[in-house]
């Protein structure tokens, strides 16, 4: 997996001959993250057993005050090139 500007993330299942590219259209990156993590998961790269490990990264909190007030929902359009 790759980071780079403006909230765009790009991964690759070699084995798979994947490629992935999220790229969020505010460029905040808040959501880069959760959003590469749920697109991982609809392609089966990511078991039950890593999106417990991952789940402080695929869901965090919307802090207000330093008080969670929110949540991030992810909704991704899939297009292939």
């Amino acid at each position: 997996m790759k980071e780079g500007a403006e909230a765009l993330d790009c991964a690759v299942m070699i084995e798979r001959g994947i490629g992935v590219a999220v790229k969020i259209a505010d460029g905040g990156y808040r959501a880069a993250g959760p959003t590469m993590i749920h697109v991982l998961e609809r392609f089966g790269a990511i078991d039950a057993a890593a999106r417990r490990v991952l789940t402080s990264f695929a869901d965090p909190p919307v802090l207000g005050g330093g008080r969670p007030v929110g949540r991030l929902d992810v909704v991704a359009e899939l297009r292939s090139a």
